[in-house]
């Protein structure tokens, strides 16, 4: 027969188990709902919000989960919460925070959250810690593209925008019903290729192979920095390189483009 005082000592150890089982059940949870990524920010996760901020998610997802990103700042001028959106064919949605939400937010670090609702149950994602720099006034500076107001269709090269051009030997614009846009999808390796030096470039892409690699160059093609990214999923990139200026960003495999940014 087991003593009053064994009884609630096995309790104590039985709670001390169920507590470190949760722990590490919650551990496993967050490393399977990663923290959200703002395209625009650098390496150090700091934004300029004169870019603005697009984010995207990564973890496993499923159509039909319904996905709601949390901007926490310290007070209502500069925290938002958007509407859900869903998951459909296989893509997760990509948020755009308000322009004067981020305007309210320079000079102050903010939570970036998601939280997922699958089934009755929501699950909260890792922690973006995120500090947003204050304004440097060039705004009006910077290109914005994107391929909204392009028919679906082939694409001849050389395919001129605002501020640059796009070579590539095969390329033309795609709806992209899961995220309800357009974008360019060059099925083979391309070049970017910008009217003037930049210092500032952000894009966001979906990888169609594997082993891709990215490069930003000068107009004489000497290499100012080099990614590799080894997986087909979103992801971003940010290159701000001070005295070297980037004039041409490389590609060697296809991809698809929804959005450019860049000074």
């Amino acid at each position: 027969m087991i003593s009053p005082s064994s009884l609630i000592e096995l309790k104590e150890q039985l709670r001390a188990l169920n507590a470190a089982i949760s722990e590490i059940r919650e551990n496993e949870i967050l490393a399977a709902y990663k923290a959200p990524t703002v395209i625009e920010a650098d390496e150090n996760n700091e934004l300029n919000p004169s870019l603005g901020a697009t984010v995207t998610v990564d973890y496993e997802h499923q159509d039909l989960d319904a996905v709601t990103l949390h901007w926490l700042g310290s007070n209502d001028s500069d925290t938002w919460i958007s509407e859900a959106a869903y998951v459909t064919s296989g893509k997760t949605p990509i948020f755009n925070v308000p322009i004067q939400i981020i305007s309210n937010s320079a000079g102050r670090e903010i939570d970036v959250l998601y939280t997922v609702y699958r089934n009755g149950i929501v699950t909260s994602s890792r922690l973006l810690e995120l500090k947003v720099l204050q304004a440097d006034g060039s705004s009006g500076r910077f290109y914005d593209v994107n391929f909204h107001n392009y028919e679906p269709g082939d694409v001849q090269s050389p395919f001129k925008l605002a501020g640059l051009t796009v070579e590539c030997e095969n390329m033309k614009i795609t709806y992209n019903k899961g995220l309800d846009r357009n974008e360019l999808q060059t099925i083979v390796p391309c070049t970017l290729i910008f009217e003037k030096e930049i210092s500032v470039c952000a894009y966001n892409y979906t990888a169609l192979s594997t082993g891709m690699k990215m490069k930003a160059m000068t107009i004489d093609g000497d290499v100012i920095d080099e990614v590799s990214y080894q997986s087909q999923e979103r992801r971003n990139w940010l290159g701000k390189k001070g005295q070297q200026k980037i004039q041409k960003i490389h590609c060697n495999s296809g991809c698809e483009w929804s959005r450019l940014l860049f000074n």
